[in-house]
């Protein structure tokens, strides 16, 4: 089973969960996700995805279909560990984000909301550079700090991340068709400044949705809304959520 822990009000009938970026891991979420669900007096759901933090000792092979794999291991892990009383909501951050929309597009009559930060539903050519300019500081030791989080394989998450995005097999990849029928409410939110995707990415995905679909275009922000615009960020996710 995937590495996984719960925060926030236990007791609790809402459960959010949280999915994270491309590097990233559970940790790496840091205080947030804790402060936003004492504020909304919910329940969290952390969990590593599979290679990445405490699960799994090495890398899977990435395909064109990997972030499909993502979010079936992912109801697998939900299926397991949560009740079917509890009202879901998935927040996805980068490859989260697109994980959180995957799984609405795919098991829709499981959760009720869906809030993403940064997430892609198709390749940029600002996603591809964002990437190549990350291998030079990858290169230097700049990014060691990764295995704080990866242990021994943080270099394979590293290189994992980079050659799927920088494969041209994969420049063809677009979920955008598969979004079409998601009809339960949806937050984007996506940094202005983003490297690694352009605020196109939040307007193509706002097109093809059929339910509530608000989007927030940050300014001053990178890719990393909640940590960069913290206090906007969170303020907006409580009033989306209230609202519905």
């Amino acid at each position: 089973m995937l590495f996984h822990q719960f925060i926030g009000n236990l007791s609790a009938k809402k459960t959010i969960v949280f999915i994270h970026q491309g590097l990233g891991c559970s940790a790496m979420w840091d205080w947030y996700p804790k402060q936003l669900c004492e504020s909304l007096n919910v329940r969290g759901l952390l969990f590593d995805r599979n290679g990445f933090g405490k699960s799994g000792e090495f890398v899977p092979e990435r395909d064109n279909n990997f972030l499909h794999r993502d979010t079936h291991e992912l109801k697998a892990l939900i299926d397991e560990v949560i009740d079917t009383d509890q009202e879901l909501m998935l927040y996805g951050h980068s490859e989260g984000g697109t994980i959180a929309l995957l799984y609405a597009a795919y098991y829709p009559q499981t959760i009720k909301w869906v809030i993403t930060e940064a997430a892609h539903a198709f390749v940029e050519e600002s996603t591809i550079r964002g990437i190549q300019d990350a291998i030079r500081p990858f290169e230097e030791g700049k990014l060691n700090g990764l295995e704080k989080y990866h242990g021994a394989k943080y270099k394979d998450v590293f290189m994992a991340w980079h050659d799927i995005w920088l494969n041209p097999d994969f420049k063809s990849w677009n979920i955008l068709k598969e979004l079409e029928d998601i009809s339960i409410p949806v937050l984007l939110m996506h940094g202005c400044d983003d490297q690694y995707g352009s605020v196109q990415q939040v307007k193509e995905i706002a097109q093809v949705l059929k339910g509530k679909t608000e989007e927030h275009l940050i300014t001053d922000c990178g890719h990393l809304p909640f940590k960069e615009q913290t206090q906007f960020v969170q303020q907006t996710v409580e009033d989306f959520i209230h609202g519905i």
